[in-house]
């Protein structure tokens, strides 16, 4: 899971020796990430640790080269900058998922990169459509971790019948509800976060998606002892699971 410091040193505690990648993305494969970083220093730290993982790491020095570069190849994986000139990177991020919706794409598991572990930071990742928020310094181990749970096979989920048009509306409100209740235990209200997961628990299993309704009685459940790390905790997973979702008809 994300590490949450406040720090602003992305080198400190680098370890620069090849990277070995855990086993559910050691597939001799090549797997295509995109890299939104305006700071040479920070490319040549993720390209070290990466280096002889099985991924070809694209680089994308503003949010307006990364959103080009994905209407051109479509990546497995983002890692997203939030602070960069031209475009940042909530901004590309809105433009990537807004692109997704019109065409149907599947979602491109989007990680940002901050020095900004606060709360609100992590509820504004998420409202924009990160999948997951990473805050810097990233540890090699963290950041590797992180690429693991997200470059993985596609959930294919068949919707109940006579519901297909309402499932992108559906889907997209969790994804608000869920920066909701990051924001909320933030403010250390885990009532908001409970309300929510009750409501996950009724309509995930309504609209075919039981990971949402078991997600939203651990939240409820997590609410109920003010639990805010377990809260935390099944926020990100859920988002991991949603990135890997493709709806079929």
């Amino acid at each position: 899971m994300p590490v949450v410091r406040r720090e602003t040193v992305l080198l400190q505690g680098a370890a620069l020796q090849p990277a070995i990648l855990p086993a559910s993305l050691d597939k001799g494969e090549v797997s295509y990430v995109l890299l939104a970083e305006d700071s040479e220093f920070n490319i040549l730290l993720m390209r070290a640790y990466l280096k002889n993982s099985g991924i070809h790491l694209e680089i994308a020095e503003n949010g307006k080269v990364a959103v080009d570069k994905v209407n051109a190849r479509r990546p497995d994986l983002i890692l997203m900058d939030l602070q960069m000139p031209v475009m940042d990177g909530l901004e590309a991020t809105r433009a990537i998922r807004q692109a997704e919706a019109r065409t149907g794409a599947r979602p491109i598991p989007i990680l940002a990169l901050t020095a900004d572990a606060g709360q609100e930071a992590v509820a504004r990742s998420l409202f924009a459509g990160c999948s997951e928020h990473l805050s810097k310094p990233i540890k090699r181990a963290t950041l590797l971790d992180a690429i693991a749970r997200h470059i993985r096979g596609i959930v294919r989920i068949t919707p109940p019948e006579g519901i297909e048009g309402l499932v992108p509306d559906y889907l997209a409100s969790v994804r608000r509800d869920m920066a909701t209740m990051m924001t909320a235990i933030g403010e250390q209200d885990c009532a908001v976060a409970g309300r929510l997961g009750h409501q996950f628990k009724g309509s995930g299993h309504g609209y075919g998606f039981p990971e949402i309704a078991h997600a939203g009685s651990a939240i409820e459940l997590a609410a109920r002892s003010a639990n805010e790390g377990e809260i935390r905790k099944q926020i990100l997973s859920l988002a991991a699971y949603l990135d890997r979702v493709q709806v079929t008809v």
